[in-house]
């Protein structure tokens, strides 16, 4: 509303005690001649403009925010969906209505905070520094993700202005929270469990598997605030992977998942967000799905994993190089030799991680070099030779026999023992660490 007066002669306006004008926006005054302001006792002050407590009548009764974005319900059915916010990205709010429908006479006047609870249970309130009808507001608390925000828009009293209250997505969007905790339950229990599926992820699986095996309570933790948070840091190492994989739905096409027995069966969510969280950390060209080349865990990442993830102070190798290749040709006497230094090694206290080619813990033998599929297991088992065997062909050759953890088997590979000609033909060497 605006008014306009004009004046042919002069205005004069007598009042025993003060006059306050108040303006929301500018005070112009223009004159042909001159302006004079006289103050009897104290002349004429300047200040900070003081906002009237009686100008506004009104009060803030409803808001709203547009284009919240979707996200698992986190209910367990893992298919359930949930509209909220997104760690880092803006959003607009407005204030859609005033009590009794009477508009403030200044849309600066409305004022903005937002409050949550962490997941720690410690209430913080956050002051918007915008004020007016409509702002825009960035989702950058990171202790928000996963709880539920409260926006608060206000003019007198902010205790009694409109509210609303949204979810803001833990950072793994797509992923629920109730299937998570159900699977790490599980893997307490059957720390085997461990699942790397279709993907390239071996390393990284054995990493989890001696951390879940020597530490579930860590572990435990370490999978919920990385779902949550997107980060978090143990020992010296910070695992922080990026968009690709917070955006990644389990839903959709490019998720990995394996076809047995007829029946698909998808990555376990707990085993995507660890594995693919830390080889993406180390990596980002690792999309997360099941990209062969990306995934691979090179022996200085694993190296490098071990002392400063898993917090080794002892960690050292024999027999793996970085591009890999073949240390070792058969011989009986050397191959006997390796075999009696990496048992040494679990009586001293070691884990030992393999690397091998996969052929070496598959039920039959291959050719010598007809593939190359470089694969880390962790060896649970010292190995034993029995030197009085007989192999296809009749002839006396030691066999060997051990098992190890790979691929979620209970089971524990070897399914039956080998000979020492195949372990060696498929063995590269190992990382051991204390």
């Amino acid at each position: 509303m605006s008014r306009t007066r004009i004046v042919k002669g002069k205005i004069t306006e007598r009042v025993k005690g003060d006059i306050s004008i108040y303006s929301a926006s500018n005070i112009i005054e223009t004159s042909l001649q001159s302006i004079v302001e006289t103050g009897k006792e104290k002349g004429v002050s300047f200040g900070q403009p003081k906002r009237p407590s009686s100008i506004e009548t009104t009060e803030v009764e409803r808001i709203e925010i547009e284009k919240l974005k979707e996200g698992s319900a986190n209910d367990g059915t893992g298919k359930s969906i949930r509209l909220g916010l997104v760690y880092g990205e803006k959003y607009k709010l407005r204030v859609t209505k005033f009590k009794n429908n009477e508009e403030p006479i200044s849309s600066m006047s409305i004022m903005w905070r937002v409050s949550y609870i962490t997941e720690e249970g410690v209430i913080t309130f956050k002051n918007i520094s915008q004020r007016g009808k409509e702002i825009l507001y960035k989702a950058d608390a990171l202790k928000a993700c996963g709880r539920d925000i409260k926006f608060y828009a206000y003019i007198k009293d902010k205790t009694k202005g409109g509210k609303l209250t949204v979810f803001q997505h833990y950072r793994f969007r797509w992923f629920d929270r109730e299937i998570i905790k159900e699977e790490l339950k599980e893997r307490t229990e059957k720390y085997w469990l461990i699942d790397q599926n279709s993907t390239s992820l071996c390393g990284m699986a054995c990493l989890f598997y001696l951390l879940i095996k020597e530490k579930p309570d860590i572990y435990y933790k370490y999978v919920l605030a990385l779902h949550q948070y997107g980060e978090v840091k143990y020992n010296n190492y910070i695992t922080k992977p990026n968009d690709i994989l917070f955006s990644k739905n389990p839903n959709e096409k490019g998720y990995p998942y394996t076809i047995k027995f007829k029946e698909k069966k998808e990555m376990p969510f707990c085993d995507y967000i660890t594995l693919g969280g830390l080889r993406n950390t180390e990596n980002s060209f690792y999309k997360g799905g099941d990209e062969e080349f990306a995934a691979i865990n090179w022996p200085n990442v694993m190296l490098k994993l071990c002392k400063e993830f898993l917090g080794y102070k002892d960690v050292d190798y024999r027999g793996i190089y970085n591009p890999i290749k073949k240390s070792t040709k058969y011989d009986m006497k050397e191959t006997l030799r390796i075999i009696k230094d990496i048992n040494i090694q679990m009586e001293n206290g070691y884990h030992l991680i393999l690397l091998i080619d996969s052929d070496l813990i598959s039920p039959t033998e291959d050719s010598l070099f007809e593939s190359l599929e470089y694969h880390w297991v962790v060896l649970e088992t010292p190995i034993s030779v029995d030197e009085n065997c007989w192999d296809r062909e009749g002839r006396i050759i030691p066999h060997v026999n051990f098992k190890v953890y790979s691929w979620a088997s209970k089971d524990q590979y070897l399914a039956k023992p080998i000979t020492i000609e195949h372990f060696i033909n498929n063995y590269y060497g190992y990382i051991k660490v204390k």
